[in-house]
């Protein structure tokens, strides 16, 4: 039986902290780490790097993502705040589901 060897740079050899940073990209506090929006770019992060999710999972980021799409709104993340992620307004600088820090790409 032959094994082959993984290809670097597979989504599955890339370390979810460099995975997850194109969509989680703040330094967020421990007291904030338990947040739905959090836990729901963690999924997204997982599906675009092409990392199984079981068919709940999948269901609730869909839906989750159809209601930010259909309310026009963006994951903010306030590091300063009680809550520190809010759904807030699409503006014409977003590109994606999250209002990205200042400065960053």
């Amino acid at each position: 039986m032959t094994h082959s060897t993984p290809r670097r740079n597979e989504p599955h050899d890339v370390p979810a902290s460099r995975r997850d940073a194109d969509l989680i990209p703040w330094q967020v506090k421990e007291e904030h780490r338990g947040q739905y929006p959090l836990a729901m770019l963690r999924l997204e992060s997982r599906r675009r790097a092409s990392l199984p999710l079981s068919a709940l999972e999948v269901r609730r980021l869909d839906s989750w993502l159809g209601d930010l799409a259909e309310r026009g709104v963006v994951v903010l993340y306030d590091p300063d705040t009680p809550d520190g992620f809010y759904l807030v307004p699409r503006a014409g600088r977003d590109d994606d589901v999250i209002r990205r820090p200042a400065g960053s790409r």
